[in-house]
C-alpha cells in the first residue's frame, strides 16, 4: 500500500521512502542485535583471557 503511493507519488518521495525503510527495520534490528553483540564480546573475551593463561 505505501510502496505503490510513493511509487505513484514520483521520485521526490524516494528519500523519505528509504528514510521510513530505516526507521521500520534498521532500529529494531539493532536494538535486537546489541545485547547480542555485548554477549559474544563477553563470551569472546573470556575465551581469549582462558587462551592467553594456557
Amino acid at each position: 500500500m505505501v510502496l505503490a503511493t510513493m511509487v505513484r507519488a514520483g521520485p521526490n518521495y524516494w528519500k523519505l521512502f528509504l528514510f521510513q525503510i530505516l526507521n521500520g527495520f534498521v532500529q529494531p534490528l539493532l536494538h535486537g542485535l546489541l545485547p547480542y553483540l555485548g554477549l559474544m564480546l563477553v563470551i569472546f573475551r573470556k575465551t581469549l583471557l582462558m587462551t592467553w593463561r594456557a
